[in-house]
């Protein structure tokens, strides 16, 4: 800019031509001059002073007209430098406007790049937060499971550990009982002993002053007395031990119970601390959800607010830069205005010196050209400034108006609104998330109350149990030592009878020495053996013929039963002849002569002839035989068919086996299977799968079975399905019905199928059914006589379908037949029989059986449900 002003400052320096020279030019001269000479010479001093006027005129008017050329000249001058100054300031102004509006812009994209980078840092350190939150959740979590998995091992170990110390205790207590009833066995043992040596010491010091053969019979009584004695003694420690054992049993069933119970207590804690756990983390993951939800919400609305406050600031600064602008352009205008001043007062001086310094030479007026230059230099001004300030005003409302775009695009109220709407939410989530809390207590404290609860119902029902065992063992004891007094009173009775009996014996003893002493006389003399024989078949005689012909001594065999003289087929079968004898009195070998073989002591075999005869007294019987040896006769012909039979007997029995396998076989396969199924199995053909469009189901339990089995021991409650199960297939052979299958209390006949019957199906079950009601009122539980046992029984009559298979092939019955006819058992009432509306049509359209329709029918989804209550034709 002062480069431009010195520049104009030079230009009203340079100076013009004179106007003289033009007047004084040759050329018009010469023109003048050959005018004059070409017209009038005569006329050329008259008329000289008037073309010298005339020059002088021109001359002036040429001046004029050359000062407007060197003004207009100078003014273009003056504008071509104003238009380069102007330009110049304008080409400035526009940078200095377009480096503020740069340094503007750089400002407001680095206070955007600030707020997106610390909004990208806030999302980043939200979601770091959130990742490190969701991994120590994690963490937190694993080492929660890790801690429940250690605590659950610990518990279960020390749970181990409690029984163990319980088991180890509890087995010290049944051997200190165990060597309490050894020493009470060995005391009994002992006194017994003393008692006894005290007897014969007394017997001894009565019997010292009698003869020999009286101390030979009273010793013979005493030893019978203490043989009697001895009994008892034996019959007693017996019950003892018997008493003995079932106190150790009934101490294993109570200490088995109460680790049982313990156990189970411990388990259902155990359960109890996994459920709260889990209700507790399920808890707590909805609150985290919940509170991690409060949280997103809340840092949604802190961008909201850090958004509307960086809007405002963004605002606030476009104002400033607007305003910092208008200040810009404002100095610019003022610069434009000095300087179109300063150049038309510049103008207006160099005009004004030109035409004082023509006027010191020649005073003429001011010519046109220089109103004119005047004018055109106001009008320069005027429109240089006009122009200055138009272009200024246009970047200014530009700017203005991105100002306003942007403005535009951030509403505050809309803003307001959300956040305000995204608060209230918050609140709502507060609310919500307090509300979660509070719920969450609540089912903990209910869950831990209802644990509480089921684990003092259970250990009452322990308790319970544990009296109600105690009363059925001393039950038991009252019941065996009742059962052991009873039985010592009867073998006092007996042996009582057994005193007199020997005492009976004795004296024949006595009598039959002499014919005993006669009669052996006799037989050692005979030459064929003599043998006798009680009707026990315990040998009491052998003569010497005998001892010579089967190789015994007499010694060897008295006393022995007779069947040691036989092979093993006769002696077999020799104590039931003898048996079938005595208690028909039919005499198939008494009193007669038959061919046997016999064993001799070596084993081997030859035949006889035996004779038997019998001889009664009054209160016994004695059988003798007569034997010949009948080897000499028998040698060759046995010799000859020896190898015959030994073949035919060979065969024979092969055949007789495989006859018995194939029947037994058979047998044990139609208890298993239907009989036309089993006769298919064995002509070698497969068994299909099979539809039968009509059948009736029976299905029953036992009511209160699992109270049954909880007062039962194992064994017992397999006694009582055996029984059970016994009485029910006896019944159920009286009547065209198959017996599927029992599982544990369950009961399961069919009939129709695998033989279909028509209609009848129905008929048979019902009838069936009805004889089951009335035998289970006659049975009786083995080990709880007083206890009376009843049955559920649902019958269902619809489609059924059979199943055979091929690897371990069963007769299984799928359909829903089967499933509605358990659940008719499973809603009946006990001792009742509860029917279909099916079956109950079948029955009424083939027997006279009555029902009673039921009004409270607990089959959900089923049909309608009747109940039998008595069938005319039983």
């Amino acid at each position: 800019m002062l480069q431009s002003i010195d520049y104009l400052k030079e230009i009203p320096e340079k100076k013009t031509e004179p106007l003289n020279d033009i007047s004084v030019s040759p050329s018009i001269q010469e023109n003048s001059s050959s005018h004059l000479v070409s017209h009038e010479l005569a006329l050329a001093a008259s008329q000289r002073k008037e073309q010298t006027n005339m020059a002088i005129e021109l001359a002036k008017n040429l001046r004029i007209e050359a000062d407007a050329i060197a003004q207009q000249i100078q003014l273009a001058e003056m504008e071509f430098a104003k238009k380069e100054e102007e330009a110049f300031c304008k080409s400035r102004n526009e940078m200095e406007v377009s480096k503020l509006l740069e340094r503007q812009q750089f400002e407001l994209q680095e206070k955007r790049e600030l707020h997106e980078k610390l909004i990208k840092e806030r999302i980043e350190r939200r979601n770091q937060k959130k990742m490190q939150k969701e991994q120590y959740r994690e963490i937190k979590s694993q080492t929660e499971r890790i801690h429940r998995e250690v605590a659950a091992k610990n518990a279960y170990v020390s749970l181990k550990q409690t029984i163990k110390e319980r088991r180890a205790g509890n087995d010290a207590l049944i051997l200190h009982v165990e060597a309490h009833h050894s020493r009470q066995q060995k005391q009994r043992e002992a006194e017994q002993e003393r008692h006894i040596a005290n007897q014969r010491m007394l017997f001894e010091f009565e019997i010292r002053h009698l003869k020999e053969e009286e101390k030979e019979d009273k010793r013979k009584e005493f030893e019978f007395t203490v043989a009697q004695l001895k009994s008892i003694n034996k019959k007693k420690g017996e019950q003892l031990r018997e008493l003995q054992a079932l106190e150790l049993r009934q101490r294993h069933e109570r200490i088995e119970k109460e680790d049982s119970f313990f156990e189970e207590a411990h388990m259902l804690q155990l359960s109890h601390s996994v459920a709260y756990q889990d209700a507790l983390r399920s808890d707590q993951i909805q609150i985290h959800a919940s509170k991690d939800k409060m949280l997103s919400l809340q840092e949604s609305i802190k961008l909201l607010k850090l958004k509307a406050e960086h809007a405002a600031e963004i605002k606030k600064m476009k104002l400033t830069h607007k305003a910092q602008m208008k200040v810009l352009l404002n100095d610019h205008k003022t610069q434009s205005s000095v300087r179109a001043k300063r150049w038309q007062l510049n103008m207006l001086s160099s005009s004004e010196d030109n035409i004082i310094e023509e006027g010191e030479d020649d005073e003429v007026p001011e010519p046109l050209a220089m109103k004119d230059m005047k004018n055109r230099v106001d009008n320069s001004s005027r429109l240089s400034a006009r122009s200055m300030s138009s272009s200024k005003m246009d970047e200014l409302s530009v700017f203005d108006g991105a100002a306003s775009d942007m403005d535009m695009a951030f509403d505050r109220g809309e803003n307001d609104t959300q956040i305000k709407n995204l608060e209230s939410q918050l609140q709502d989530l507060h609310h919500n998330h307090e509300e979660l809390i509070n719920k969450s207590r609540r089912q903990l404290n209910d869950l831990k109350a209802k644990q509480g609860q089921e684990l003092s119902q259970l250990k009452v029902q322990h308790t319970e149990a544990l009296i109600l065992l105690d009363q059925y063992h001393e039950h038991d004891i009252k019941a065996l030592r009742t059962s052991q007094k009873n039985e010592i009173d009867e073998i006092i009775n007996v042996q009582m009878r057994e005193t007199q009996m020997d005492a009976n014996m004795r004296q024949a003893e006595r009598k039959m020495v002499m014919e005993k002493q006669l009669l052996q006389s006799v037989l050692n003399t005979v030459l064929d053996g003599v043998i006798g024989i009680t009707t026990e078949g315990i040998i009491q005689r052998f003569n010497p013929a005998a001892e010579l012909m089967f190789g015994y001594k007499s010694e060897e065999v008295v006393n022995q039963n007779v069947s040691i003289l036989m092979p093993q087929e006769h002696a077999i079968q020799h104590d039931q002849y003898i048996s079938n004898y005595l208690s028909t009195g039919i005499k198939k070998v008494v009193g007669k002569t038959r061919e046997v073989t016999a064993k001799k002591k070596d084993g081997t075999l030859f035949p006889i002839s035996l004779s038997l005869s019998e001889v009664k007294e009054a209160d016994f019987r004695v059988f003798t035989g007569i034997v010949r040896d009948l080897t000499r006769i028998k040698l060759e012909k046995e010799e000859k068919e020896r190898l015959y039979k030994a073949k035919d007997d060979q065969v024979k029995s092969i055949i007789a086996d495989l006859g018995t396998a194939k029947k037994k076989a058979k047998n044990l396969l139609k208890q298993i299977l239907p009989a036309q199924i089993v006769d298919s199995l064995q002509a070698g053909e497969t068994i299909p799968a099979e539809n039968f469009d009509m059948c009736t189901i029976f299905y029953s339990d036992i009511v209160g079975y699992t109270t049954l089995s909880s007062q039962s021991s194992p064994v017992q409650i397999v006694h009582l399905l055996n029984d059970l199960y016994t009485m029910f297939d006896e019944i159920i052979e009286q009547y065209d019905v198959y017996k599927v299958e029992t599982i544990g209390d369950s009961y399961m006949v069919a009939s129709g199928l695998p033989k279909r019957n028509g209609d009848k199906h129905a008929y048979e079950i019902a009838k069936m059914s009805l004889h089951l009601l009335e035998g289970i009122k006659r049975f009786k539980v083995p080990h709880m006589p007083d206890y009376q046992l009843r049955i559920r029984i649902g019958l269902h009559s619809g489609m059924q379908h059979f199943v055979f298979g091929i690897k371990m092939p069963r007769y299984c019955l799928f359909g829903e037949t089967v499933t509605f006819a358990s659940k008719m058992e499973s809603t009946s009432e006990p001792m009742s029989i509860q029917i279909s509306e099916k079956t109950n049509q079948l029955l009424h359209s083939l027997g006279p059986f009555i029902t009673e329709k039921r009004t409270d029918p607990k089959v959900k989804g089923g049909k309608n449900t009747l109940k039998i209550k008595v069938h005319i034709g039983i």
